[in-house]
């Protein structure tokens, strides 16, 4: 019997409630007592609660997105060292100890001075013959790459340039900022060229 009576007793105040809530609308009809948004963003995300000064409540649930990708984050959340910005595990590469997105990793090294590096071994002439780039740029993106100790030129009578230990590093870590489809066609060009030797 003591169950029955706390069950009512339950039941009465879930009432009153539900009274009081449609007693609060009908007198205000233009006041708004919840108001809730979902809002995507490219932050860390969070929550923010308002309140209004006619007694209403406004909560902004703020979902945060891969700056690289665009994809809802969920709790693994990966800050990228250079710019900043939120990703997600699959979208940075940690490279000499410093954590980057692939956005920012297009930024150090262009698809060009990539298509180039993809071409170390072959020497200048052949390199726009595999990749079209104009000679002037393969020149700049040659002597970057030799900057940034990627490649080293070798030879005397037949020169051409090869990979570092660092450039090999690149070269790979690379293969996830640009496309597969790039990659393998340049790659298979570099091979048929060698074969011709």
């Amino acid at each position: 019997m003591a169950e029955n009576e706390v069950l009512a007793q339950i039941r009465n105040s879930l009432l009153d409630i539900q009274t009081r809530l449609s007693r609060l609308e009908a007198q205000n009809d233009e006041k708004m007592i919840l108001n809730e948004s979902i809002i995507a963003e490219r932050g860390l995300g969070g929550r923010r609660v308002y309140s209004s000064s006619k007694g209403g409540i406004k909560r902004n649930i703020h979902l945060p997105f891969c700056y690289v990708c665009g994809r809802r984050l969920g709790e693994e959340v990966v800050i990228c060292e250079e710019c900043g910005n939120p990703c997600s595990p699959e979208c940075v590469v940690n490279f000499d100890g410093v954590t980057r997105c692939l956005k920012c990793l297009q930024r150090r090294f262009p698809k060009r001075a990539f298509k180039v590096l993809c071409c170390a071994p072959l020497s200048k002439r052949r390199i726009h013959k595999v990749t079209g780039i104009p000679k002037e740029d393969i020149d700049h993106a040659l002597t970057e790459l030799q900057k940034n100790g990627l490649i080293v030129k070798k030879g005397l009578i037949f020169r051409h340039f090869e990979l570092t230990d660092t450039g090999r590093e690149v070269l790979y870590l690379y293969s996830r900022v640009y496309k597969e489809e790039d990659i393998l066609e340049i790659k298979e060009q570099v091979a048929k060229i060698k074969g011709e030797f």
